[in-house]
């Protein structure tokens, strides 16, 4: 038959103040996982980008800008029922003008 030997193990003895301080230790070590500096940047990235996709958006309704450098607007043609020089422009730019108003002679 095989005996089990038990290894002599010298316990020290613990001081309730050091054993109470790894108690509390354990808690605070178990508030912060390791990932959390990684979070805490992702958060922060996600912000800013949040950010700046509504900064591009206002700035882009309040003055749009384009490479092509192409504006869309709308085109009023105006054709003459009798032909000559224009002599007088009786409108301004942007002015409302109501039917039957003479705009230029």
């Amino acid at each position: 038959m095989s005996e089990q030997i038990e290894p002599k193990t010298e316990s020290k003895p613990v001081e309730p103040d050091a054993e109470a301080s790894a108690v509390q230790d354990q808690p605070a070590a178990a508030k912060k996982p390791p990932g959390d500096p990684v979070r805490r940047w992702t958060f922060i990235i996600l912000g800013v980008s949040a950010v700046l996709l509504a900064w591009h958006l206002v700035a882009d309704r309040i003055t749009p800008y384009s490479t092509q450098a192409r504006i869309n607007a709308l085109v009023v043609p105006i054709a003459s029922e009798v032909s000559g020089t224009v002599t007088e422009v009786l409108v301004d730019n942007n002015e409302f003008v109501e039917k039957g108003q003479p705009l230029f002679q």
